[in-house]
């Protein structure tokens, strides 16, 4: 069998703003499983750190935020 000369084009994904993207589909971050736990853990931090240290003048703070 011959082949024609027509070959199929695939689908070219865009972005929201209508640029192509010649890359693999992108994903939502806010949806992946590491990103949610890690969200978590900043904010069980934020408010430990409220709670239990001064607001101005602990590095501790700034260094675990």
């Amino acid at each position: 069998m011959q082949n024609s000369g027509h070959q199929s084009k695939r689908e070219v994904p865009h972005y929201d703003d209508g640029t192509a993207s010649v890359l693999r589909k992108g994903t939502n971050y806010r949806n992946l499983r590491f990103y949610q736990r890690s969200d978590v853990l900043y904010q069980l931090t934020q408010s430990f750190c409220k709670r239990f240290f001064k607001k101005w003048g602990d590095r501790t703070v700034d260094q675990m935020v």
